[in-house]
């Protein structure tokens, strides 16, 4: 279960394969559709009622309006994949995917930054040994800094999302200090 940003509405989904969206004050089904596969991801967009599902073995991402009560996109992967995390950034309004997908026998990851329903706008770099197994991905609490863990290694990641370019962090960040918890691989941007 996956609430709203506002707690207007919240998002679930079972192994029944139903997608249910109720709104929050009287748990009224806003939304209630039948899924291709299963949903191993749910985000909301920071500031508007849209959310964005994705999983399944086909790596399909699909973007729904729950006011509209609509779906309002679809990014379908090029190759056999699934969706394993999704994440809204609420500085920027991006949304992070992170991918798992075949490649001939070898298993691919990647995670994509969309800057809207269609157009990836920038990828995080991954080191093939570390990253093949991320249990989880996050932001910080100021959404200026990109968290995964990798459970396979033990090993944490943090990436600046708006990159070292000042001009640009600062254009999103908030602007106060904040205290550094570890070491910075790289950047995004």
């Amino acid at each position: 279960m996956v609430f709203s940003s506002d707690f207007k509405y919240f998002a679930t989904t079972g192994k029944d394969g139903k997608l249910r969206v109720m709104k929050w004050s009287d748990g009224c089904n806003v939304l209630s559709v039948q899924v291709y596969g299963t949903i191993k991801a749910i985000a909301w967009h920071p500031s508007e009622p849209l959310f964005c599902t994705g999983g399944g073995y086909n790596g399909l991402l699909t973007f729904w309006h729950a006011k509209k009560k609509a779906r309002i996109g679809i990014v379908r992967e090029k190759s056999l994949g699934t969706v394993r995390h999704l994440l809204w950034n609420k500085l920027s309004g991006e949304l992070v995917v992170h991918w798992i997908h075949m490649n001939g026998l070898d298993q691919e990851i990647s995670i994509s930054v969309f800057g809207s329903v269609t157009r990836i706008v920038d990828a995080v770099p991954l080191d093939k040994e570390n990253e093949m197994q991320i249990s989880f991905l996050m932001f910080n609490h100021a959404h200026d800094k990109l968290v995964s863990y990798s459970r396979a290694s033990n090993v944490f990641m943090f990436w600046n999302f708006f990159g070292d370019d000042e001009r640009i962090r600062d254009q999103y960040a908030p602007r106060r200090k904040y205290r550094r918890i570890g070491p910075l691989h790289d950047t995004i941007r």
